[in-house]
């Protein structure tokens, strides 16, 4: 069952990283999907912790402050995600996964500034680095 769990996730993941590529906005159905999918793996498994699960659900709360803080800097559809992966994985998990997306975000972001596709000012999906740097936890870590 826990196999199957990973697989469902990730492959919810891929199908909103690919929602969020091409409409750069992610429904809220979409993301009820992914709340309503932690929730229940989280149930079915019980491979983590109850603190844990609450500590990654305050990380993902602290996200959405942090996007209303900053209008949307840091959009309410990615944070509501991280809200989601956080109850899925816990919260040590979670902080491997943002650690990751967050690298490989900085890595993208530094190579098309300096190849000048983008300036400063313009923003790009990170959902699909979320689904990276999860495919790359499982691969690596485990979750």
């Amino acid at each position: 069952m826990y196999e199957v769990g990973q697989i469902c996730f990730g492959s919810y993941l891929c199908i909103v990283s690919v929602w969020d590529i091409r409409r750069r906005m992610i429904p809220c159905w979409l993301l009820g999907i992914g709340g309503v999918l932690a929730v229940v793996f989280q149930l079915l498994q019980k491979n983590t912790s109850v603190v844990s699960v609450l500590a990654g659900m305050a990380v993902g709360g602290i996200f959405l402050v942090i996007s209303k803080v900053t209008e949307e800097g840091l959009g309410y559809g990615d944070s509501l995600m991280i809200l989601a992966v956080g109850i899925y994985m816990g919260f040590w998990q979670l902080l491997y996964l943002l650690t990751g997306a967050y690298l490989m975000a900085a890595v993208f972001a530094g190579v098309v500034l300096v190849r000048k596709r983008f300036s400063r000012k313009d923003s790009f999906p990170f959902i699909p680095f979320l689904t990276a740097a999860y495919i790359a936890v499982l691969v690596w870590g485990g979750v």
